[in-house]
């Protein structure tokens, strides 16, 4: 008993999208009523609390077993294309369908990029590779990290730069590091250096900045210093050799990691940041502190986006967009004046 539900949460955890994609509708109704009858014990709460929410099983209410007309409907509906499928829902709706699967790594992948100047996808994985993959699906070229694997990426297609966070394999020989990669005359990627400190304890999240004539970019630095607060810091790519660069400047405003950045979309030089601190930040590279802090005030007095640790952040045109594992999605108009105007916050539960 305890060994299937051990394995029920692994499969979950490496397999989730094979799970929805692939499995009967109605078998995966007959495992959550088995789990919401059966599997009662305090020892599990932990792994059925983690299966229900990756799987958007609500606990609060048991699902019945489907009937026969259900289950034929079910396998229907899965066997029609998208495109039929979609054309028998609301006009208001939008159904997203997996057209393409890629196969290439042997380890968990934690990180993806696009280099949309050479429309490809870059995805790295726990092994320490950076797979470059075509538009067609096709992989281009591989590369092996050494001595660390990427938790997250971003990529400056302008200059042909890669920004890599990477997380050391053996933590007792090598600190967390940045690592900048360029394209060469042949258009595969190498390391062009690796920025290590030992003072880092993690490097969670980077995010390249345009800037005309720099080649910026934005990082969230986590210290092994007690006490320490977690710091955002803007570096120049262009500034020095790759492994002795310095930052252009340091902000320490968030009081836990620094979880997802996004640049804005109108305006060079400005970004967000957001944390497990549940707040989003503003940033102009030039000034000294952060240009706003986003959200309301709580009952502590503290400005915050959301009621929990928010894990991404993206902005388009002028809206920049928040989602918090509160399971509630944010966004924000911001204007050339300065202005920031919350206008929406939807519950994504």
């Amino acid at each position: 008993r305890c060994a299937g539900i051990t394995m029920l949460g692994k499969t979950v955890e490496l397999c989730l999208s094979i799970l929805n994609e692939k499995c009967d509708p109605s078998t995966l109704l007959d495992l959550r009523q088995t789990l919401f009858q059966f599997v009662r014990e305090d020892a599990f709460k932990y792994d059925l609390d983690y299966i229900q929410e990756n799987m958007n099983w609500n606990s609060s209410s048991p699902p019945t077993s489907p009937s026969m007309e259900d289950q034929l409907s079910m396998r229907s509906n899965q066997n029609k294309s998208p495109s039929s499928s979609y054309s028998n829902q609301s006009s208001n709706e939008v159904h997203l369908y997996a057209s393409q699967s890629l196969i290439g790594h042997n380890s968990t992948i934690f990180a993806i990029g696009y280099d949309e100047m050479r429309e490809n996808l870059i995805s790295t994985s726990k092994d320490g590779i950076v797979t470059t993959w075509s538009k067609e699906g096709r992989i281009k070229d591989k590369l092996q990290i050494p001595r660390h694997y990427a938790c997250a990426l971003d990529i400056s297609s302008k200059n042909k730069t890669m920004f890599v966070c990477g997380v050391a394999k053996d933590t007792q020989k090598d600190s967390p590091a940045i690592i900048g990669l360029t394209l060469n005359d042949k258009g595969t990627w190498v390391v062009k250096g690796s920025l290590e400190r030992n003072d880092v304890k993690l490097v969670s999240c980077v995010k390249s900045l345009n800037n005309d004539g720099r080649n910026l970019f934005a990082t969230g630095e986590s210290s092994k210093i007690q006490n320490d607060r977690d710091k955002v810091r803007v570096y120049d790519a262009n500034h020095g050799t790759f492994s002795k660069l310095n930052p252009v400047i340091s902000y320490e405003e968030h009081d836990d990691i620094i979880t997802s950045m996004a640049q804005h979309s109108l305006m060079d030089g400005l970004f967000f940041s957001g944390s497990r601190d549940s707040m989003i930040k503003l940033w102009d590279f030039r000034v000294p502190k952060s240009a706003a802090t986003l959200g309301t005030v709580n009952s502590n007095g503290k400005i915050v986006a959301h009621e929990g640790m928010v894990t991404c952040l993206d902005c388009y045109d002028s809206i920049l967009v928040s989602v918090s594992m509160d399971k509630k999605v944010g966004g924000v108009l911001t204007f050339l004046e300065e202005t920031l105007v919350p206008f929406l916050v939807a519950d994504a539960a």
